[in-house]
């Protein structure tokens, strides 16, 4: 799985591409917790080609 971080205007996008599976689960997890932990203005998670 490939997770990209973008700053944009007003918020974090948060990318996924790629097989969600028992395996990298904890990798997304990890990453959008830590994504929020910075406490941006909002977090968009886009999913479309996970």
């Amino acid at each position: 799985m490939e997770i990209t971080l973008t700053e944009r205007p007003g918020h974090l996008l948060v990318r996924a591409r790629g097989c969600l599976s028992l395996q990298t689960v904890t990798e997304l997890r990890d990453t959008l917790l830590k994504a929020a932990a910075e406490q941006p203005r909002g977090v968009v998670c886009d999913l479309r080609e996970l």
